[in-house]
């Protein structure tokens, strides 16, 4: 904790610090996450490669983000530390690598007044963790008790009303000499002056800067600290390949990132109806990417039939089905193949012999509704048949309704469908979910429509505002 008035040099230590810190340790053993609420000059250290991320006042909104992030970590290193009494310099002592993170904010009355008291003060509880804090203040008052509390070593630069001995406890008369740089810190039971050592001279220290970023930039290549988490302008299964977040099963798919903090949310798709709706407009960049993202499941078959030709540049591993003429005559043999799987099944649990287990095949419908349409009367009547009778644990069969929500209701003439669809998962692409009466209202303050590919993500009543899924088309059509 460092206090000083303006000028006296408080910036000049945090910049020291982070600059002789970097020098000397690399990425692997130290991280920096910095919030500038003074003069901003900090976010000239954003290119060092020991940084992850420089928020100023334009940016403020990031501090959410960072928070989240800081709590995210603390976790993971919990479960790391669990056979190192939970203490992060044990587990490095005995050969092991993460790197410290230290989190600076600078000018903590102007943070606090933006935060509007509503601090965590639980972040600031994580030194064991090897999750720190340095900050600076301008007042003695501005750091509350439950704050304060959590530092154990306190600086004072130059301060108006010389309440050294407040901060210090046993300063007595000491004041530290008025120039810049120049203060005091208690070490054990005494108190000592020291001075600054400055990164570089004022007029060369944004060239400085420069040269040391590039430098370790050159040095570390491959190794720079963790980013905060944010909403990329797109959410495509390429964000999950770069991010390491491809693996998944059929039970937890990342079908969006929460819109806060821009973590990844988990569906469900494997019950035997899933529901995605969205308002009047079919777009089909967010089913198209529900089946890019279904098609990397490992041991399931993804088909989608769309009789409407909306998908564009479908080369994803899926089936693609498309127009009138071929989704009907795919209805048909997807009829034929539960019938075998059903009859087959049936046999062998008769006959007392082994039961076959079948390929899994998750079925994507762009409008069931309309698809229904397109059929006769006696195959529209076998695949209602097919819909009420299949089920997952015996036919290994899972559909997916990508419905407007006009035609929804539609839906319940598929008994089965109407009887186990109490819609309390379901995901909803776009906005105008207020202006709809099929789904059940909601309660959150969180909107869709500032989001690009906005929606909401309700799994068992939990309901998540969230950046969809979308293709990959859709980012390159943009980009063109």
């Amino acid at each position: 904790m460092i206090y000083g008035t303006a000028g006296s040099g408080k910036l000049a230590f945090v910049t020291s610090l982070v600059c002789s810190m970097a020098e000397k340790y690399s990425p692997e053993e130290v991280n920096f996450y910095i919030v500038d609420f003074g003069e901003e000059t900090l976010i000239q250290l954003n290119e060092l490669p020991h940084v992850g991320e420089v928020i100023v006042q334009s940016s403020a909104d990031r501090i959410k983000n960072l928070m989240t992030f800081l709590k995210r970590q603390a976790e993971i290193r919990k479960n790391l530390f669990l056979d190192y009494g939970g203490d992060y310099h044990t587990f490095c002592s005995a050969g092991n690598k993460l790197p410290e993170i230290i989190v600076i904010i600078n000018e903590y009355g102007a943070f606090s007044e933006y935060m509007k008291g509503a601090v965590d003060t639980s972040v600031f509880q994580l030194g064991k963790l090897g999750i720190s804090f340095v900050v600076t203040a301008s007042l003695i008052n501005a750091l509350n008790f439950s704050v304060l509390q959590n530092f154990s070593r306190k600086i004072a630069m130059q301060l108006n009303d010389n309440s050294y001995s407040v901060i210090l406890g046993k300063a007595g008369r000491l004041k530290p000499y008025p120039c810049r740089g120049r203060g005091l810190v208690q070490i054990g039971e005494k108190v000592y002056e020291f001075q600054t050592a400055f990164a570089a001279p004022a007029d060369k220290l944004s060239n400085y800067f420069k040269e040391l970023s590039q430098r370790k930039q050159n040095e570390f290549p491959d190794s720079s600290a963790l980013e905060i988490p944010s909403l990329p302008q797109y959410y495509t299964v390429d964000y999950l390949y770069r991010n390491k977040l491809d693996k998944f099963t059929i039970y937890a798919v990342p079908v969006g990132l929460s819109s806060v903090e821009a973590e990844p949310v988990l569906f469900d798709f494997s019950e035997r109806f899933t529901v995605i709706s969205h308002k009047t407009m079919f777009d089909s960049g967010v089913i198209q990417g529900v089946a890019e993202l279904l098609s990397m499941l490992d041991g399931h078959k993804t088909e989608v039939v769309d009789p409407f030709d909306t998908f564009v540049n479908c080369d994803m591993g899926y089936t693609y089905i498309h127009g009138k003429k071929g989704s009907a005559e795919y209805m048909q043999k997807l009829f034929d193949d539960a019938l075998y799987r059903h009859n087959n099944y049936k046999k062998c649990k008769n006959d007392g012999g082994p039961l076959p287990v079948y390929e899994s095949r998750i079925i994507v419908f762009c409008g069931m509704s309309r698809i229904l349409e397109l059929l006769t009367a006696e195959l529209k009547k076998d695949i209602l048949d097919m819909f009420n009778s299949t089920d997952p644990r015996t036919s290994n069969y899972r559909f997916v309704f990508y419905e407007r929500i006009g035609e929804l209701n539609s839906l319940n003439c598929i008994r089965s469908f109407a009887e186990r669809t109490n819609y309390t998962s379901y995901i909803w692409a776009g906005d105008g979910y207020s202006e709809q009466y099929v789904l059940p209202p909601i309660k959150t303050q969180a909107k869709t429509d500032e989001i690009i590919n906005g929606g909401y993500v309700v799994s068992k009543k939990k309901i998540s505002c969230v950046k969809l899924i979308c293709s990959k088309a859709s980012e390159e059509e943009d980009d063109e």
